[in-house]
């Protein structure tokens, strides 16, 4: 951020007890609120601390509605303020790769592809092993391979490795895994 950059406040569209600044922080407004038995309660405002998801991007709940929450990202919500409305087919991307970095000067809207090249570029892009949703290592699928080289059925490799038969078919095909060894 450069030093003379200050924190700018904007209300959040669709949400109006809520703030969200340039740099990318949250906060909700002092507001007065009528309880079910009718009185009204003073309720005071306050910065809301955000929780990360498992890729790393900064999440809060907002809530529009009494009892209900909504899970919203920050960068998204910094984007929708101070850079404009989303473009059709197009998403949040950061600039310098860090998702925790929501200051709108590090947000830009980009295509699926151009931010998943930035992705790449950055290091932070997440596959194989290192996606969160991943099976197999970089060494079972080493071991998959030299067996299918070796002839043994998909059925067979599938049932020791507790995978699909679908994923032994992507790695001998290269459909996943392309580069692993």
């Amino acid at each position: 951020m450069p030093l003379d950059q200050q924190e700018e406040w904007r209300p959040v569209t669709g949400f109006p007890n809520y703030e969200i600044s340039s740099l990318g922080n949250l906060r909700v407004c002092d507001r007065h609120v009528v309880t079910a038995n009718g009185q009204t309660r003073f309720y005071r405002g306050g910065r809301i601390a955000p929780t990360r998801n498992q890729h790393g991007h900064l999440k809060v709940a907002l809530v529009r509605t009494p009892g209900v929450k909504e899970w919203r990202y920050l960068h998204q919500l910094v984007a929708q303020e101070f850079i404009g409305t989303r473009p059709d087919g197009q998403e949040v991307a950061h600039r310098d790769g860090d998702e925790q970095n929501n200051d709108f000067l590090n947000l830009r809207y980009a295509t699926p592809k151009q931010n998943n090249a930035d992705k790449r570029a950055h290091g932070t892009h997440l596959s194989r092993s290192s996606h969160p949703g991943a099976k197999l290592s970089e060494a079972d699928v080493g071991a998959i391979r030299r067996r299918l080289a070796a002839g043994d059925l998909q059925r067979q490799i599938a049932d020791d490795f507790n995978v699909s038969r679908a994923t032994i078919s992507a790695i001998a095909v290269g459909r996943s895994w392309q580069a692993a060894a």
